[in-house]
């Protein structure tokens, strides 16, 4: 990467959460350092041991305890830049992301130097930072809890102007130049309005009849039009008013984002798009999520549910010069963001249109990887209108998520459970109900044995299908009976669980069989296997080559140079890679105690190495929530004090209180860590807890970090236990 941006700084005192530099540790492979003048930390993202990883957390999460808050340096160093943030504080999350989002590069530097270490620095001042924070008002101020505070309008502090520095001339001199090309390509605007109109798009359910005029109707609860319309219905029906008033439009290329706004090169003339109300009738499948075309349904169904009709408001609310845009580069005050926003919603709407958006990502869902499990990885791209130093240009990068893969519902079941078969699935327990509820929550499915639009699940049954009772025309049996009798259907596993695809509502619940549904395509999964993670790592890392390949076949692929609404904006998009200049500065020493080191390739290691001031942990505990044995956490913990003592971490008590699952099987996660606590606050205040995970991406994470941070209001470092090793890895704090 060529730049780095830390986009988020909160100060805190008694805890330090350090998820993020595991995460990077685990994904990016980028190295962060962490100095302050009383240690020198290295989180060296290329961990020889995961034990060592774990340990650096807690030294840091241990050392700002201590202390009750830090002033740190945090300097970031990445293979062809430095970047350097000073600022009074104890915990810093930062995101790796390129600050021009450029192709990758890889610069080779035989430089390795080594010097005496500083030892032990005292007297840095440590001891004039100050207590932490025990007024419970001004902690709850500081954290959000205490709410919004009233402001009076003449407050001083509303009052004061704050300057935006401009960016500076570069004037550095040090390290070497190289040409380097980027992933932005030229914006140009020839002919194009000299006005952007802006209008504000309001869609609503509309009520029938007269029922909107009648002051005196009583309210109807959870009627549809007091329920806001979702954001790809939105989209629906906004190009549903496109294709109903084409004739009124008389041409005009007007551009929709999604949501609110609508831009358009001309002046609407139509009088009804000042303050009047229309009204755009859909047909009964218009909610029909995903790009694919929508099922035909029967009469019948259309007769019952009927066209849907939605009352559209479109207001102009500000007209954009275009000549800002030229103002801004000799007068910085100008506002140029409207302009910019305007055209990123152009570039962007037509590929929209034919692309499934994933945030501001656009997958064209033809180049994918099958995964196991019933998931996929799709390739797509991102795409945004920026502004540089004279001109504007298009930044547009490689991206990669995961989709389901369309097909049966119980590919997603057997992956959740962890077995081979559906048949290998028996008698689930409370954890693996609440697993497959989580893997299942709001996936899209449609049925196999009737025709329907997808319907999302909204939670699992408690009961197997033929156990599981529903009223039929006030006749109660079971759900593998209710098939059995209506669709001539014998269940293949009736000890299976089912889904709900009605509604959240008790007693409103629509339950089908988990083999009966198909998922529907086009629906992205943010809940990543942690098996899928080394394999989707793998494939998504390119060579800069193959990198830059793909990105510019995104380009020709989105077509820009026939794309109509371009045109109608007089917009030209360059089809070549814009090339600049990089600088590869001299990586920075790093310090240790006993020695100090210059990086090799970005890289070093803390292998013989001691932090400058270690911490000492005496009184802590481990909480097991995995199907591990004790004996192989206590062989991973030896490991990690024995990697503590040689890299100057202190682990006194060698064999903390223990607390496993299979002890307790009736606890829930919070009292098994209260338990766990209560032992370990009879030798004295807790310094720390353990916890052992199944994997990284279990549903027990949230509920451990909510127990240690707001309950028991200890440091909690957690680790799983790989299903292929015995040994636990870091999963975050």
């Amino acid at each position: 990467m060529v730049g780095i941006e830390v986009i988020h700084l909160m100060q805190v005192v008694d805890t330090v959460v350090f998820a993020v530099l595991i995460v990077l540790a685990m994904t990016v492979m980028m190295r962060v350092m962490v100095i302050d003048t009383m240690m020198v930390d290295m989180v060296d993202l290329a961990m020889n041991t995961k034990a060592e990883a774990i340990m650096i957390v807690i030294h840091v999460v241990m050392e700002v305890k201590a202390t009750g808050g830090v002033t740190t340096d945090v300097m970031i160093i990445t293979e062809v830049e430095i970047v350097t943030l000073e600022e009074p504080t104890a915990m810093m999350i930062v995101d790796v992301m390129s600050m021009l989002d450029m192709a990758d590069l890889e610069v080779m530097e035989d430089v390795e130097s080594r010097s005496d270490g500083a030892g032990l620095i005292t007297g840095s001042g440590y001891e004039n930072i100050g207590d932490a924070i025990t007024d419970s008002r001004l902690r709850d101020e500081w954290s959000g809890l205490a709410g919004v505070r009233d402001v009076p309008v003449d407050d001083p502090k509303l009052l004061e102007e704050v300057q935006l520095c401009s960016r500076p001339p570069s004037t550095v001199r040090t390290g070497k130049t190289i040409p380097l090309r980027i992933n932005y390509f030229n914006v140009t605007i020839e002919a194009g309005p000299p006005k952007i109109f802006k209008y504000h798009v309001t869609v609503e359910h509309a009520r029938e009849g007269n029922e909107a005029d009648n002051e005196t109707a009583l309210p109807v609860a959870d009627h549809p039009s007091d329920r806001p319309v979702q954001r790809a219905l939105i989209t629906n029906v906004v190009n549903a008013v496109l294709r109903q008033y084409e004739d009124e439009f008389d041409g005009i290329r007007v551009v929709h984002d999604g949501m609110a706004t609508l831009y358009s090169p001309d002046l609407l003339q139509w009088g009804i798009f000042s303050s009047v109300t229309s009204s755009a009738a859909k047909n009964s499948h218009s909610d029909w999520l995903s790009n694919s075309p929508p099922p035909a349904l029967s009469e019948n169904q259309v007769q019952r549910r009927g066209p849907r009709t939605f009352d559209v408001k479109i207001e102009l609310v500000e007209t954009i010069h275009m000549l800002h845009l030229l103002e801004h580069y000799s007068d910085p005050d100008v506002n140029v963001r409207p302009v910019l926003q305007a055209l990123d919603v152009v570039v962007r709407y037509l590929a929209s249109q034919r692309t499934i958006l994933v945030g501001r990502d656009l997958y064209p869902m033809k180049k994918t990887h099958t995964l196991r499990g019933g998931k996929e990885l799709c390739w797509g791209y991102h795409q945004a209108v920026r502004k540089a130093e004279e001109s504007l240009v298009l930044n547009v990068n490689e991206t990669a998520a995961v989709f389901y893969s369309p097909g049966q519902l119980m590919q997603l079941v057997v992956a959740a459970l962890r077995v081979n078969v559906a048949r290998q699935i028996r008698h689930l327990s409370e954890r693996q109900m609440k697993s497959l509820s989580f893997a299942l929550r709001k996936v899209e499915v449609v049925p196999t044995h009737r025709t329907d639009r997808p319907r999302a699940i909204y939670g699992v049954s408690a009961e197997p299908a033929d156990q599981l009772i529903v009223n039929i025309k006030g006749e109660d049996m079971a759900v593998a009976e209710y098939y059995d009798r209506k669709y001539k259907m014998k269940l293949r596993f009736p000890w299976l669980p089912c889904v709900n695809v009605g509604s959240k509502r008790s007693g409103k619940e629509t339950w089908l069989p988990i083999e009966l549904c198909d998922v529907s395509p086009g629906q992205h999964c943010a809940n990543v296997d942690d098996l899928d993670s080394p394999e989707i790592t793998r494939i998504t890392a390119l060579p800069p080559e193959n990198r830059k390949k793909n990105i510019i076949d995104h380009v020709k692929q989105a077509d820009f140079s026939d794309d109509p609404y371009l045109g109608a904006f007089g917009m030209k998009v360059d089809l070549q890679m814009k090339i600049t200049n990089a600088r590869v500065l001299e990586p920075p020493c790093v310090q240790y105690q006993n020695t100090s080191e210059h990086p090799v390739n970005g890289e070093w290691s803390l292998k013989d190495k001691k932090f400058v001031k270690g911490v000492v942990i005496s009184n802590w505990g481990v909480v097991i929530l995995a199907e591990v044995s004790e004996y192989e956490v206590r062989k991973f913990l030896r490991t990690l004090c024995d990697v503590g003592h040689q890299r100057g971490v202190l682990f006194e008590n060698t064999r903390p209180a223990f607390v496993h699952q299979n002890d307790h099987r009736a606890y829930d996660v919070d009292k098994l860590m209260m338990t766990c606590f209560e032992r370990v606050m009879e030798f004295g205040t807790p310094e720390m807890l353990l916890v052992v995970l199944p994997d990284t991406r279990t549903w027990l994470y949230g509920p451990v970090k909510m127990t240690s941070d707001t309950v028991l209001g200890v440091p909690c470092q957690c680790v799983a236990c790989s299903d292929h090793r015995n040994e636990p890895h870091p999963t975050g704090p």
